[in-house]
């Protein structure tokens, strides 16, 4: 689910939003009450330390994203905000949310929780346990938390530790639930929204008979329990299927389909086995590691100019459909004032170059070619289709 954001920041703010490092209280630490008992001893736990348990570790160059919304959560946009006072950003008498990933933040602190700003996915959530999710299948399965969201109807979360950074295996995960009914279908993806257990269900068929708003409650909170996509796939008894795709930080890699269509064809060029921005990054001195899907520790050209010259805090991030010559971002003072452009002047990479894409040219005579690279194109995305008449 993709989201607008409506929050900018600083530095400092963004500094505040990394809420990882953030204490539970000692009397935080663990329990577990029967839906439909009040008094529920686990009331005490705030939004914020939820927030901090269940998302654990969050890259540095990245924030968790919440959203609050009045009245019926079904109306209006879902507004993504960088998770700072989380206490006031999500107060419990409105909807509230937080997303089951980290994002990166835009130049000018902004935020979206779309896929291509994903960092890292940090808790699988089932949806809709007893009503749509088969809670018998969950016989014996210890969750991080449970959270009764409406009358009867739970969502499970298990903590991932460390969190996944490859976007295929969080959704091939999300997949593998589904497909064995233990979550709602409408759960899936990295951007995906849980409500948090201060916080109302203001749909209109949740609401009692004076009008009032069912209160979510937290029913089961194991916060030290944490998985591995293997291991949890292994306590939920469902079978992780490869991605049909394999995506690597250096580029795709060319498939047998692809070196055959290129044979003999003039006009088609294709994509360049790494990024040239990586290449010449390595070639530079420039790269330290891989941080996550499409994101990659560097050191910053103009680290001289950093506090003590620190080789800190610097990252690239490879093109994207939001960002096609892709992103660089420097946190020291002087990252206001830096962008991708600066950073394609250096390693000498013309903005056309830095895309990594494949290319088509037009030429007279050629049209048989370039229909037939269009088509292959088209079909390796996996989102088109040909129909013969």
């Amino acid at each position: 689910m993709s989201s607008d954001n409506e929050s900018k920041g600083t530095d400092g703010d963004r500094g505040k939003s990394r809420i990882a490092s953030m204490k539970l209280n000692s009397s935080s630490r663990g329990g577990e009450v029967k839906g439909g008992e009040g008094g529920n001893p686990l009331s005490h736990l705030s939004n914020a330390e939820f927030v901090s348990a269940v998302m654990g570790a969050i890259p540095v160059e990245a924030t968790a994203v919440v959203c609050s919304k009045a009245g019926d959560p079904d109306t209006g946009g879902w507004p993504a905000k960088a998770a700072g006072d989380v206490n006031a950003q999500c107060p419990r008498d409105k909807n509230n949310y937080l997303n089951c990933s980290s994002f990166l933040q835009s130049d000018d602190g902004s935020v979206s929780a779309t896929k291509e700003k994903c960092c890292a996915f940090h808790f699988l959530m089932l949806d809709d346990v007893g009503t749509k999710g088969d809670e018998r299948k969950l016989t014996g399965v210890e969750p991080t938390y449970k959270i009764e969201t409406s009358a009867g109807n739970f969502q499970w979360g298990f903590r991932l530790s460390p969190p996944v950074t490859d976007i295929d295996e969080a959704e091939a995960l999300q997949n593998a639930v589904v497909a064995a009914g233990l979550s709602d279908p409408g759960s899936k993806g990295v951007g995906r929204w849980v409500r948090m257990p201060n916080a109302i269900n203001g749909k209109s068929k949740h609401k009692d008979k004076t009008g009032r708003p069912f209160e979510c409650r937290l029913v089961t909170w194991n916060p030290d329990i944490t998985y591995t996509p293997k291991s949890l796939a292994a306590a939920l008894s469902i079978e992780l299927a490869a991605p049909a795709v394999s995506r690597v930080a250096s580029g795709r890699t060319p498939s047998k389909r692809r070196t055959g269509a290129l044979t003999g064809n003039a006009v088609f060029t294709p994509a360049p086995s790494e990024n040239p921005v990586l290449t010449a990054l390595k070639a530079r001195g420039l790269h330290k590691k891989v941080i996550g899907h499409g994101k990659h520790d560097i050191t910053c050209p103009w680290c001289h100019e950093h506090t003590d010259a620190l080789d800190t805090g610097a990252a690239y991030f490879e093109p994207s459909t939001e960002y096609p010559n892709g992103g660089f971002k420097c946190q020291h003072s002087h990252g206001d004032q830096l962008s991708i452009h600066n950073l394609l002047e250096h390693v000498d990479i013309k903005s056309d170059d830095a895309t990594g894409k494949p290319r088509i040219r037009t030429m007279p005579g050629h049209i048989n070619g370039i229909v037939e690279a269009a088509e292959f194109l088209l079909a390796e995305t996996g989102e088109y289709f040909q129909c013969g008449a």
